[in-house]
């Protein structure tokens, strides 16, 4: 059976299962006022009473953790499967109580995520992606920003300039690979480096290819050529990675690439409107360098996979859970899942990592 903790806490009312005759923490009776008498325990807290007068293990706190974060049983299924596994009985309130103060300010929990945020801000290639969320019913989003080696998550209620610069940092001088929406655009970050997903760039030209399906004229060939040459370049780029080319012959193919998509974007207007809303929208990235990045520096990646599938669990949890009440809430969600998907990358197991940033009870 699954200890609460490292055998200190070893008593049933510390376990939430009651109250405890344990010669550890004893109920007597006060023989001059007649009052009842509970018995302390360090690790027990004085402001805490009642049906919360105890205080769960590490452990136990961590596997409940690691349940809802790491594994993504809904919260409120947690109590349950703890008390079919482990024998333990306890309401999500507990869990909840323990997991405000595991991520509280200034505990490890907290310390270990500022050290992931610093890590990530300061890694010279950054992937960013971002997916629905909900804090007591209100729209918010889950946002993501990875390295090969770091994970990091924060959950706000506006999508603007400013929650990106709070989750990659003021001085960020990286690059970040992500997707075209506008918000990456803004003139805060005219002198960050981007390079944008491939794939998305893929997409919106097979919708305009879409668009000009039975429809007269040569609209879809100028779709069609442009479409190729984003093909070429990725493929150009898998070749690479797998050594199928040296970097002098990348470099040259990757030139002639360049040279096509130039052409294709840096032309008079298209007849089209579809095709000259698309052009522009391309040419305005390829002139900053954001398109074609990949090409000149083959380290870099081409499409932004790594941060969908960091977000991947992330998309799956609103389904299945009721998001957050609070922003303290959400806080504290963002700061565990980090924690946990770092460890990970780190070939650490999640359970053991948390059970080592679990905080005890205040000093009286």
């Amino acid at each position: 059976m699954l200890e609460p903790d490292d055998g200190k806490l070893s008593s049933p009312v510390l376990r939430g299962e009651g109250v405890s005759n344990d010669p550890d923490l004893p109920d007597t009776r006060c023989p001059a006022c007649g009052k009842d008498v509970r018995g302390e325990h360090p690790d027990l807290c004085r402001s805490q009473q009642e049906a919360t007068a105890h205080r769960l293990g590490k452990r136990l706190i961590a596997t409940a953790q690691y349940l809802h974060h790491g594994l993504g049983l809904p919260e409120r299924k947690v109590p349950e499967a703890l008390h079919a596994l482990c024998g333990v009985e306890v309401t999500q309130s507990a869990l909840n109580q323990a997991t405000t103060r595991t991520t509280a300010a200034g505990t490890p929990m907290d310390t270990a995520y500022q050290g992931i945020k610093a890590a990530v801000q300061s890694s010279p290639v950054v992937h960013q992606d971002d997916t629905g969320w909900r804090i007591h019913g209100t729209n918010a989003w889950l946002q993501v920003a990875c390295t090969p080696q770091h994970v990091l998550f924060q959950i706000r209620t506006r999508h603007t300039h400013q929650q990106l610069k709070e989750l990659l940092g003021e001085t960020f001088g990286g690059t970040l690979v992500a997707d075209r929406y506008t918000v990456y655009d803004h003139a805060a970050f005219s002198d960050w480096k981007h390079q944008k997903c491939l794939h998305h760039v893929i997409r919106n030209v097979e919708e305009a290819m879409v668009l000009h399906e039975g429809r007269p004229g040569r609209g879809i060939v100028y779709a069609t050529r442009l479409l190729q040459a984003f093909q070429d370049a990725h493929a150009l780029h898998q070749q690479f990675t797998r050594h199928e080319l040296s970097l002098e012959e990348y470099q040259g193919a990757g030139y002639a690439v360049h040279a096509r998509v130039d052409r294709l974007l840096d032309r008079a207007p298209l007849h089209s409107k579809v095709n000259e809303r698309l052009r522009k929208g391309l040419l305005k990235h390829h002139q900053r360098g954001n398109l074609l990045r990949f090409l000149d520096d083959p380290s870099m990646p081409p499409t932004n996979n790594a941060a969908e599938r960091a977000l991947r669990s992330g998309v799956i949890a609103p389904k299945v859970s009721q998001c957050s009440k609070t922003q303290r809430g959400a806080d504290g969600y963002a700061m565990i899942k980090s924690v946990l998907e770092t460890a990970k990358r780190h070939a650490q197991h999640p359970l053991d990592v948390l059970v080592g940033l679990q905080v005890r009870a205040a000093p009286r």
